[in-house]
């Protein structure tokens, strides 16, 4: 909130945070042999293409309503990009901005702001057709001192059904998991399709890079959240 009231003093309206797919990191998925899991909805479950695929851990205790003990923030904590993300990455941008500057807003984009919505007054001399510059519109969050996007989003079982080959140094195949890369991994935007980034400390491939602030500071007062929430209920059940 202080950030937010910051830019409003700052008359900057629209702020953007660029986008790139986060990937779920294949230390916190297990493999299983359910066919009826790795299947897709149009596959025959006796196929044998579809014998092994990665899965969420099934929560064994507690109160959880999930099915799952792996928090969606700690499981895609690890962005396909490393951050600065590319100008490329503006196409899949979030935003957050003021209703009352931005008219009408469409999937990722401002499309009709307070500015640019003015009606022509012919009878004003001080008119102009340009927007004035006293209210900023889209300003790009700096990701690592005002804020970063984590675009954490499903992947399912049968996608990961090939993950052993596709997840390899000079693979063709898309790795559709995530194999943490130190962050003294040097990331070429050229090559992220290629698979070609490698661990230099062990000469493993990986592929996405952990953000540490989210690790080191928003995992841990989550979870101590979740905790409290998880006492409060048994307080409750009894």
């Amino acid at each position: 909130k202080p950030l937010l009231d910051s830019f409003s003093k700052e008359n900057k309206r629209v702020l953007g945070l660029r986008s790139a797919r986060a990937k779920p990191r294949l230390q916190l998925l297990e493999p299983t042999t359910n066919a009826e899991i790795c299947q897709t909805p149009s596959n025959d479950k006796d196929d044998s293409r579809f014998s092994s695929c990665l899965t969420l851990p099934t929560k064994k205790n507690g109160t959880h309503t999930s099915s799952s003990p792996v928090l969606f923030l700690d499981l895609f904590n690890c962005d396909s990009v490393k951050p600065p993300k590319p100008p490329r990455c503006f196409s899949d941008m979030k935003q957050i901005y003021q209703p009352e500057f931005v008219l009408s807003h469409f999937i990722h984009y401002s499309i009709i702001t307070r500015d640019i919505a003015r009606l022509y007054q012919p009878d004003d001399p001080h008119w102009n057709r340009r927007p004035s510059l006293k209210e900023k519109g889209l300003t790009f969050l700096n990701e690592f001192s005002e804020g970063t996007l984590l675009h954490a989003r499903s992947i399912l079982p049968h996608e990961t059904i090939h993950w052993q080959t596709a997840c390899a140094t000079d693979s063709k195949d898309k790795c559709p998991v995530g194999i943490p890369c130190p962050h003294s991994t040097t990331y070429k935007d050229s090559l992220l399709d290629k698979n070609k980034f490698v661990d230099q400390t062990t000469g493993n491939y990986c592929n996405c890079w952990p953000n540490r602030h989210i690790q080191e500071y928003w995992l841990p007062k989550l979870k101590s959240v979740l905790a409290e929430l998880d006492r409060d209920h048994d307080l409750t059940r009894k």
